[in-house]
């Protein structure tokens, strides 16, 4: 990425293959927030971003208006999008204060992508251009937007698997080796989304905690999770397990 004195980036990690996240990432009417971030004066029911250089980004309203947002400078699937954002500090299209958004898609496995965003050249405001830096900074900008596009990419009916194991202080040690052993293991199972171990000091647990794709994912991998079983010791535990588990039914990233 070019380096730009007022710029904005943002980075986030998901579970997807690298061409998904591309391809969805220009899909933009199926993750975008229309109903909140839109510059026309009509609701917008869809954002369209040419898949070509050289080609428009712009919102359609439900009126069937078009508004332009930008344009597309650099098509280079699966790797990276380069738009210009043609939009004032009053919302409007303006092509004289075109700034950069530049989005790289980063593979850190065959399932894991990185997405890197920058929003740069936002001297092209003049004397708003540190307002336009802190809008875009903001919570309700760049980072809710990501955040809906993140949504958009978790796989279809989740289901998540939560374990809390109450161990002995002496044996804490011994017992979050094994915790790590049996992540290791399960590593690269088909179905797991994610799998975490987190530590409650105050609780004096080891909490566990998985995300499936499928109930059905789960339960089939179930032979490989418990195939290391036999080297737990009793003796490591202060009381029994808890395990909760169920369909996600609704989930945020914030």
């Amino acid at each position: 990425m070019n380096a730009s004195t007022l710029a904005v980036r943002r980075s986030i990690v998901v579970e997807a293959p690298q061409d998904k996240c591309f391809e969805t990432f220009v899909n933009m009417t199926s993750w975008w927030p229309l109903g909140t971030h839109t510059i026309g004066e009509a609701p917008a029911r869809a954002s369209i971003v040419q898949t070509r250089a050289g080609g428009r980004w712009y919102d359609v309203s439900k009126n069937g208006d078009e508004q332009d947002i930008g344009k597309v400078l650099a098509y280079e699937p699966p790797h990276r999008l380069l738009l210009s954002w043609e939009i004032s500090c009053a919302w409007k299209h303006d092509e004289n204060v075109a700034s950069e958004i530049e989005v790289r898609f980063v593979p850190e496995s065959p399932t894991r992508t990185r997405i890197e965003l920058e929003h740069r050249n936002l001297e092209v405001y003049g004397a708003d251009a540190e307002t336009a830096r802190d809008t875009y900074e903001s919570d309700g900008a760049w980072t809710y937007v990501l955040a809906a596009y993140a949504k958009a990419l978790r796989p279809p009916g989740t289901f998540a698997v939560t374990a809390f194991h109450y161990y002995v202080d002496e044996h804490r040690a011994a017992f979050e080796d094994f915790c790590r052993r049996v992540m290791q293991h399960v590593a690269g199972t088909p179905g797991l989304v994610r799998f975490e171990l987190l530590h409650d000091g105050a609780g004096k647990r080891l909490v566990g905690s998985s995300l499936w794709e499928t109930r059905a994912a789960f339960e089939a991998a179930l032979p490989v999770i418990m195939a290391l079983a036999p080297e737990r010791k009793p003796e490591w535990s202060a009381r029994p397990d808890e395990r909760f588990s169920g369909d996600v039914v609704e989930s945020q990233s914030l």
